[in-house]
């Protein structure tokens, strides 16, 4: 063995050469784009734009040489994947492997060190780098277990851990696969490894993947596209250990392997350039690259202690400094420029040697101090004070859990805290201690499943932990004479199916609005208008108090279906562009204001043609108002467009089209933890009924829904930027109706808390003083939107004051913002009487005649 431990000094020289071709890369790739081959990706531009930048172009012919080495650096990580692989199979070879050894002493190499970074790197990108870093999100807890096998995963934080979870993979099937070389041999052992790649790397080029990321597919967020890379390096590995003449020999002529070694990797540098040939250019790559690096190191380096000893120490140090760098780069690139970003760059990366190399020492020093007391600290977290900490933190959880569910919602970060503590404390206890009381053992094992659940679902639902750890009592002491497995099973499965038939009665018998609009099943996103109603569709929608049906014509229009394409000389059509009091939200069409105005105007004008069309959809603002009448206004060909006008206009004219689209319920940040649990029904109704039966009032809640945040004195929403937007809009949406010889009108549609009486209204904010002038301005949206109206020559219909004084009220649901069927019959009137007022029904002078 001490031959073979001579043969593989070099090993550490290869790590040193990839960490140093690593480093380079981030630095290089730090200035500026990184280049068009590598790993693909399905945004690739064509392969002769791709060709004329394979070489850096601009500066001097050092820099550009400097970056393309430092392109080229990106092909490092697989020298280390080769090198993992010899040396786990030359260690493996010297004795038995046990396989949950091999397992616990591999974790046991990569976790502490990569947990303790990792937490370092979160605490200066939370605290110094002010990212948007949550430590107890799913995202964080799946990154800090190294499981980054999705897309947003992959890179999550830290770009560079990407190649924990390679390893991962790699780590668990190694026993399997020296099982497969000892019993098969080498030849099958290569032939279906290299099988297994091929097909996954070419999967990922016909797209045949369970991610649309090309460039993460390839780089191994799923082990089999740099599985070759791997079983190359036992492979490599297994020969040097049987002490293989023709590698012996290959290996002792350092010309001969450097020359083939760059043949093998120029092979794999060409095949690179294009989607067919990346199939197998990382294979040919990391052999290439690795032979390289190693006769390097046999000619150079080998015989000169002065050069090779630091090498050695840099490739002994390349994990701790893997791990660390990268994120500190990160932070510093957009502050930095030229010369100064350079040198600064470098001093980073030497720190980061530095500070790995102290890291790691403290790390091990502490992995050795807990091997060495392993029993007393056994028996010290096994003892009756921890038994105790552990009672209290569970009891603590679902203290702070039932606050959670009250209101105190700045709790949530605690509550995932003492989740997180008491599921470690709780686990190491179980592994550890046997309970004399079996109940007890019980109720921690329950514990142990909750905790972990609760820990990883959205922060709605961890308002429900108290509960069901409260119920989990019940089926645990019912099932107490029961074998510990069994009563476990019965018990969570009882709370899981309970669970589940209670959100299944909830959805279908009295839905909340909540994570998603209650009209989401009527919408679709649209690449014009942002979002729309969906065309030809009768969706009946049911939540809080709504339950009523959307009928939507060929358009998406709530209107009837009526031919467009012919106009008679005496129709008058009459478009609706608005929200939700338009669509109408909460009422029957035929209860709407716009079917009720159509009805009256044709009795009004017997001898026309009256056609009111109705655009409205809910949650729609002046963006996307704007957007929809340029797209129908040449199709409807309407002579009057009515626009209705909500005060919250003010605050959706700067909504962002994700903003929106993630508000309503599509889910485009194809957050499945969203998409499945922030819209379920059991934790709002329980919030529900706890606070009502303990007369809690949910401030935040009731100055949200009375929009009071467009009533203060200092809103941000009435802004002069915002106010300029608004005026803009107004202007647009007037230019194109006068091009398209309609006439616009807004009608100013007042919030509830201007019109209706204090007892009308469930929600109304008693603990504000609405009179205070000096923090309070009830009047102003109307105020200045009528200003805006006025001075662009824009027919301003303010239906406050109407509104107010209907003799039948309240004309507003006391529970949501929108006109019940009392509202929808003023306005219809209120519209009526101003039609009729100002003559908007008229024919064109040479049609007079059929006046008569």
């Amino acid at each position: 063995m001490k031959l073979l431990t001579k043969k593989i000094e070099w090993v550490d020289g290869l790590k040193a050469f990839a960490i140093i071709a690593i480093l380079l890369n981030h630095f290089v790739e730090s200035f500026g784009p990184g280049p068009w081959f590598s790993n693909p990706s399905y945004n690739w531009p064509e392969f002769s734009e791709r060709m004329v930048t394979i070489f850096p172009q601009g500066g001097s012919i050092i820099v550009r040489i400097i970056k393309f080495l430092g392109w080229l650096g990106d092909m490092g990580p697989g020298v280390f994947f080769l090198v993992s692989g010899l040396t786990l199979t030359v260690s493996a070879l010297n004795k038995p492997l046990n396989t949950l050894e091999f397992y616990r002493k591999r974790l046991l190499r990569i976790y502490p060190l990569y947990i303790t970074i990792h937490v370092i790197i979160m605490i200066a990108a939370k605290y110094w780098f002010k990212w948007d870093i949550h430590f107890f999100s799913i995202p964080t807890i799946l990154s800090l277990l190294g499981l980054r096998f999705t897309n947003s995963l992959f890179f999550y934080i830290n770009p560079s851990w990407w190649f924990i979870w390679v390893i991962i993979q790699m780590y668990f099937l190694f026993p399997f696969l020296l099982l497969l070389l000892k019993k098969k041999g080498v030849r099958t052992f290569l032939l279906v490894t290299f099988g297994i790649t091929i097909l996954s790397r070419l999967c990922g080029i016909l797209g045949f993947t369970y991610s649309d990321n090309l460039y993460f597919w390839m780089t191994g967020l799923f082990v089999g596209t740099r599985l070759f890379e791997f079983t190359f390096g036992i492979f490599i590995g297994f020969l040097l250990f049987n002490n293989n003449i023709s590698l012996t020999k290959f290996l002792s002529n350092k010309s001969k392997c450097l020359l083939v070694s760059l043949g093998i990797y120029t092979i794999g540098f060409i095949l690179s350039w294009t989607y067919i040939g990346s199939i197998f250019s990382n294979i040919f790559i990391t052999i290439g690259l690795s032979g390289i690096f190693y006769a390097i190191f046999e000619l150079i380096f080998k015989n000169r202690s002065s050069i090779k000893n630091p090498l050695l120490w840099i490739g002994r140090n390349s994990f701790s400094v893997f791990l660390l760098h990268q994120p500190f780069l990160m932070y510093m690139s957009p502050l930095l420029k030229g010369l100064q970003k350079g040198v600064v760059f470098i001093i980073v990366i030497a720190l980061s040697f530095v500070a790995g190399y102290y890291i790691e020492k403290i790390v091990n020093a502490f992995i050795r101090f807990i091997q060495t007391h392993k029993n007393s600290i056994n028996k010290t977290f096994t003892g009756k004070w921890n038994l105790t900490l552990l009672f209290s933190l569970i009891l603590l959880s679902a203290a702070v859990s039932f606050l959670f569910l009250v209101g105190f919602s700045k709790y949530d970060n605690i509550l995932k805290l003492i989740l997180f503590l008491s599921l470690l404390d709780g686990i190491f206890l179980r592994v550890n201690k046997k309970f004399k009381i079996a109940f007890f053992q019980r109720l921690i094992d329950v514990f142990i499943i909750l905790a972990f659940i609760f820990s990883l679902i959205t922060e709605n639902w961890r308002s429900v932990y108290w509960l069901l750890l409260i119920l989990s009592v019940i089926p645990l002491i019912v099932t107490i004479k029961l074998k510990e497995f069994f009563s476990i099973l019965i018990t969570v499965f009882l709370l899981f199916t309970g669970t589940v038939f209670w959100e299944i009665y909830l959805r279908k018998n009295s839905p909340i609005e909540v994570g998603e609009w209650g009209e989401r099943p009527a919408l679709q996103m649209d690449s014009t208008t942002i979002f729309s109603l969906i065309p030809n569709k009768t969706t009946h929608l049911k939540y809080n108090n709504y339950d009523y049906h959307v009928k939507t014509n060929s358009m998406g229009f709530t209107s009837p279906e009526i031919d467009l394409s012919r106009k008679a000389t005496n129709e008058k059509r009459i478009l609706i562009i608005g929200d939700a009091f338009s669509m109408p939200e909460g009422v029957e069409y035929d209860c709407s204001f716009p079917y009720l105005l159509e009805q009256k105007l044709r009795k009004d004008y017997p001898k026309f043609i009256i056609n009111v069309i109705n655009a409205g959809v809910t949650g729609y603002g002046p963006n996307e108002e704007y957007a929809q009448l340029n797209k129908y206004i040449k199709t409807v060909k309407p002579d009057i467009v009515i626009n209705q006008f909500f005060v919250n206009e003010y605050s959706d004219i700067i909504v962002t089209k994700l903003e929106r689209r993630t508000n309503i319920g599509f889910f485009v940040d194809d957050s499945r933890k969203k998409k499945y649990f922030e819209h379920d029904q059991i934790p709002i109704h329980l919030k529900n009924s706890i606070t009502n039966r303990l007369d809690i009032i949910d401030t935040a809640y009731r100055y949200s829904k009375s929009l009071l945040s467009l009533y203060e004195k200092d809103s941000p929403y009435f802004s002069d930027s915002v106010i300029n937007k608004i005026s803009n809009y107004f202007d647009k949406m007037k230019n194109l109706c006068s091009k398209n010889n309609a006439s616009y009108i807004v009608m100013y549609v007042p919030g509830q808390i201007n019109v209706s009486k204090p007892k009308d209204i469930s929600f109304y904010p008693y603990f504000e003083n609405l009179k205070d002038t000096n923090e309070f301005s009830l009047g102003r949206p109307q105020k200045l939107t009528g200003i805006l109206c006025e001075k662009k020559g824009i027919p301003f219909l303010n239906t406050t004051n109407y509104l107010k004084s209907y003799p039948v009220q309240p004309v507003y649901y006391s529970e949501s913002w929108h006109w019940n069927k009392e509202g929808h019959i003023a306005i219809s009137k209120y519209l009526e009487k101003y039609f009729l007022n100002n003559q908007l029904i008229t024919l064109p002078e040479k049609d007079t005649a059929l006046k008569n």
